[in-house]
């Protein structure tokens, strides 16, 4: 019996799956195009949020005077992290800068579930997603982190509860306008 892979066959049917969008072809310079334009606009954005961490960096003579950038940017434990895609980061520096005191409370909290998410999945440490799409994914996962350990659990207030799910369902309509 003689086992073998068409590669040609494989990838022509990959290609095929590809170039189809709602079962209508695709241009497929215009899809490689895109792509690319918006792999240069996400390297444009991360370089211009990398600089705002290196300015901070700089002016905190804690951070610079004991590590380099780098040590640095590997140390933070707050979500976004620094290693997240350049528009997560821009998206959530944005919601910070526009938000009242009230909606930054709920993103101080949020940094504060995260970090207890990241001690409960350890898989996730050093592991988080390196795309747009899979931080869209992981707002889902951390949905549900929430509602299983925050939604009326004794002690913790419904509004507290609401406001991480309201942050958090904001964020992801944030990240979608960068998709």
């Amino acid at each position: 019996m003689n086992i073998t892979s068409n590669s040609v066959g494989l990838n022509n049917y990959s290609t095929n799956l590809l170039n189809m969008k709602n079962n209508k072809p695709i241009n497929k310079n215009i899809n490689v195009q895109v792509i690319y334009k918006s792999a240069l606009e996400e390297k444009k954005i991360s370089e211009e949020e990398d600089a705002k961490l290196f300015e901070l960096y700089t002016v905190s003579h804690a951070a610079h005077a004991n590590c380099t950038f780098e040590e640095f940017k590997n140390s933070i434990v707050s979500f976004p992290p620094p290693t997240a895609p350049g528009s997560v980061r821009r998206a959530w520096r944005e919601k910070w800068e526009s938000a009242t005191p009230e909606v930054k409370e709920a993103m101080r909290s949020f940094s504060s579930v995260y970090s207890a998410f990241l001690m409960h999945n350890e898989e996730y440490n050093g592991n988080m997603p390196n795309d747009l799409n899979g931080y869209l994914k992981f707002m889902g996962t951390m949905k549900g982190y929430i509602q299983n350990h925050y939604y009326n659990v004794p002690g913790v207030s419904h509004e507290f509860y609401e406001s991480l799910m309201n942050l958090t369902s904001g964020f992801e309509t944030e990240l979608m306008k960068y998709l």
